[in-house]
């Protein structure tokens, strides 16, 4: 993935590991404040153009917690509580791929991208997704 679609796309992603491997730039790191801030960097990407018909499944490891920015109608946040993440996102992307739903796994961890892959997920590491976005969000707002 060079760039963003404009077909409809289900993207996974892995939420605490994207936190945490792109936000994780402060040696004083602090995670609900990151998480904060990825919520509202995710509410700009939801208003590409491009993405207009694409949803985000945001899969957080640990139980609910209020996430204290409003979220798009397009974005959808899942708590693993005692289960894994990396099952969850392997399951949903096996149930969409047998549907013919398209799908991008957005994560940054080698197994998981492994057992993706394995499947025939299409997968993006998060620092990649990250910089299409931003070149994506900097032309929309250029124009």
């Amino acid at each position: 993935m060079n760039r963003l679609s404009t077909k409809a796309t289900v993207y996974l992603i892995d939420g605490c590991n994207l936190i945490r491997s792109a936000w994780n730039q402060n040696p004083f790191f602090d995670f609900i404040e990151a998480e904060t801030e990825f919520f509202q960097w995710l509410e700009n990407v939801c208003d590409i153009d491009d993405l207009s018909s694409s949803t985000f499944r945001v899969v957080m490891d640990g139980g609910y917690r209020p996430i204290k920015h409003k979220l798009h109608s397009s974005v959808n946040i899942v708590f693993t509580d005692d289960g894994s993440a990396d099952d969850w996102i392997v399951e949903r992307a096996y149930y969409f791929q047998s549907k013919n739903i398209r799908t991008v796994a957005i994560t940054s961890d080698r197994e998981l991208t492994e057992r993706l892959k394995a499947d025939g997920t299409n997968c993006v590491s998060c620092k990649k997704f990250i910089s299409i976005c931003n070149k994506a969000l900097n032309k929309q707002y250029e124009a």
